[in-house]
């Protein structure tokens, strides 16, 4: 099994949200060619770039890194009070 590299993980997640490589460059201040060098594996993301990244593309810092979910932040819910057990139970 091949794993995605960052790049190609930028170039999907962008492509979701229909932005264009001029437009995430314009949003992270950036120029469409640092954007695309991501994307073809030539460079990185300067890391103070990727929360910022990772928010546009609606993921986690760690998810844009690795391509994994964080599986506990799906299953952690916070229920409304009437819900909740009473901590004598």
């Amino acid at each position: 099994m091949e794993t995605m590299t960052l790049g190609r993980r930028i170039a999907q997640l962008r492509k979701e949200k229909e932005l264009k490589q001029d437009d995430l460059a314009q949003m992270l201040d950036v120029s469409a060619q640092a954007v695309s060098k991501w994307e073809n594996d030539q460079t990185c993301p300067d890391i103070s770039l990727l929360p910022k990244l990772a928010k546009l593309l609606g993921v986690s810092v760690d998810e844009l890194h690795s391509g994994k979910k964080n599986e506990l932040a799906e299953t952690v819910k916070v229920l409304p009070p009437e819900e909740r057990k009473d901590i004598k139970d």
